[in-house]
């Protein structure tokens, strides 16, 4: 399995200004992505949660959302944190088959907010980015439970 060196070095200038310049994009219509995200990720996890937490959720993503991005260019303070990250949501409960909906909910939130301004180039950095993400997190969340 590759470690999160690895998996950092792919994020070129090129790629983190697609991530940045999406987020723009969106930062005007910051309630809309919110809504958007809630409700397609309401749907593909727990039905149990209140509005009132998938609105705080939908928050702490967007600004986390944003300080990633903001420390792509220093992988190991992004990979320290990422891994704290995904140790906590360990202890929440969260389980590591859930961030794959969310991943998905991120790129479908994109796609319905930006229209065809989210471009291909734009896809595939989230992709990747999110796949980068989603692995430190896992990582974070296993050596939590050993």
């Amino acid at each position: 399995m590759p470690t999160g060196k690895h998996l950092a070095q792919p994020h070129t200038r090129a790629k983190v200004s697609q991530c940045t310049d999406s987020l723009i994009s969106v930062h005007t219509i910051i309630g809309s992505l919110r809504s958007f995200f809630n409700s397609r990720i309401s749907s593909a996890l727990t039905a149990d949660s209140t509005l009132r937490q998938m609105n705080l959720q939908a928050k702490k993503f967007s600004d986390t959302l944003i300080w990633v991005i903001e420390h792509l260019e220093h992988p190991h303070e992004l990979c320290q944190e990422l891994r704290a990250l995904g140790a906590r949501h360990g202890g929440y409960g969260v389980k590591i088959d859930q961030y794959a909906p969310v991943g998905s909910a991120l790129i479908w939130m994109f796609q319905r907010a930006l229209g065809d301004r989210f471009t291909p180039e734009m896809e595939e950095a989230w992709l990747e980015f999110y796949a980068f993400a989603s692995f430190e997190m896992e990582r974070g969340s296993r050596e939590a439970a050993a």
